[in-house]
């Protein structure tokens, strides 16, 4: 390996490069011509290998367009005896020069160095993918084969992920679809897969505690609901005389069996009222994971959720009491002097995500506030009405920055925003 000055037009890119998408290279050209010792050329040379008389980029293919754009007749590179096509790839793939790989670019490569024979540690680390994903990556190429190309490795590791359950559908499903859908249906999968393994779990005990399960009930108040095969047991430990068992697997609120008792147990529509809140209870704990899972997405990769985070930074910030970040933000900004606006900003990524989980934990306690909602409990005390509060703006705010609320979760949305329409403006709490 050694630096020498060649013929530009001697250089060639190589055809297996992943990277389609070259961008803007009048920039890179416009900054290699401040280039003092060599005008033209990029501080750093290409890398090439010698092929007889040509010689093929290893590494550099935008500085190398640059060097076209800017008219050059030689160059300096790097020029290697001999590496072969799939360390080529590696290197490719390693390197960004300047402008990152798109995501499918990335896969692309990745998945021609899995068809080269690469080393797996070695492309794990190149696509910067966690051990054992290369096994997962050639699992799912065999089962999409060259429609892989087009598809990220997030979303081809997911296509693995149900082909090693043995569910043809949802392979077929998450490689049809468009790829701005491929998450939802994924999310879709994942909860349906969940629901078939709890439900399935929660029958084998049934079976063991020598339960029957039934599929509906009528004249019987609602006592329980268990999810868990330990809910079960408990459940079955502490049911009156005469209870009933039903099984039921809804999207709208899991795999679950409720427990009923005869009627002299507890009024039915108190036993109904109880039901309702809990499984709104489920719904909204539903609706505010998938607002985090949207707001994360675009806080990670855009577009920024404006109206969303201008809340949750305003609340992170505080008031301007002495205790709040705001406060001490102040104190510094004063002791600099500055006078001019004083800006929250934004917070994006890793941050951005901190600040709103911050913000959705009050929206969360929603769940103690819905047995007032639904009429399970009687009453309108300060803190729940603040609660559902909470949660109605989450929810709205969410919404308003594209956020598409799941069917499943608009009765409890439409419940608590009703109940706090019918609120009274003082509420009052008991006094302790």
């Amino acid at each position: 390996m050694e630096l020498r000055e060649i013929n530009v037009e001697d250089v060639y890119p190589d055809e297996k490069n992943p990277r389609q998408d070259f961008g803007d290279i009048s920039a890179l050209a416009e900054s290699c011509m401040l280039n003092a010792v060599n005008p033209g050329e990029p501080v750093n040379p290409i890398v090439v290998v010698q092929d007889g008389g040509i010689y093929r980029i290893v590494d550099g293919e935008r500085r190398y367009k640059a060097m076209k754009a800017n008219r050059l007749k030689r160059c300096h590179a790097v020029v290697c005896d001999g590496m072969d096509e799939a360390n080529a790839m590696v290197a490719m793939v390693a390197t960004d020069d300047k402008r990152q790989l798109t995501e499918i670019e990335r896969s692309r490569g990745v998945q021609q160095m899995l068809l080269l024979g690469v080393d797996p540690e070695k492309v794990e680390r190149a696509g910067r993918m966690a051990k054992g994903s290369a096994a997962r990556l050639r699992r799912a190429r065999k089962a999409v084969d060259d429609a892989g190309d087009d598809m990220t490795l997030d979303r081809m590791l997911a296509i693995a992920e149900f082909d090693e359950a043995g569910d043809e559908d949802a392979v077929e499903q998450l490689a049809s679809c468009r790829h701005e859908d491929w998450r939802r249906i994924a999310k879709d999968l994942r909860e349906k897969a969940e629901n078939e393994r709890a439900m399935a779990e929660l029958r084998s005990k049934a079976a063991e505690l020598g339960i029957e399960l039934l599929e509906s009930v009528e004249g019987m108040s609602y006592v329980a609901t268990c999810r868990t095969p330990d809910d079960l047991e408990t459940a079955c430990s502490d049911a009156p005389d005469g209870a009933a068992y039903v099984a039921i697997a809804d999207r709208w609120n899991g795999a679950r069996v409720v427990v009923y008792a005869p009627d002299e147990a507890e009024d039915p529509e108190a036993s109904a009222a109880r039901e309702l809140a809990e499984a709104y209870a489920n719904a909204a704990e539903k609706a505010l994971d998938s607002v985090s899972d949207y707001l994360v997405a675009a806080l990670m990769e855009g577009p920024y959720p404006e109206k969303t985070m201008a809340r949750a930074m305003d609340e992170f910030m505080g008031c301007d009491d002495q205790w709040s970040r705001r406060s001490k933000a102040a104190e510094a900004v004063n002791a600099s002097g500055w006078d001019g606006p004083r800006r929250i900003g934004k917070a994006t990524c890793m941050a951005g995500v901190s600040i709103l989980q911050d913000w959705l934990s009050s929206a969360r306690r929603v769940k103690v506030a819905i047995p007032y909602a639904t009429g399970a409990d009687e009453g309108n005390p300060r803190w729940a009405v603040e609660y559902a509060r909470a949660f109605r703006d989450a929810v709205a705010l969410a919404r308003a920055d594209g956020w598409e609320m799941p069917l499943s979760c608009a009765d409890v949305v439409a419940e608590v925003g009703a109940w706090l329409e019918s609120a009274p403006e003082e509420e009052t709490e008991e006094e302790e």
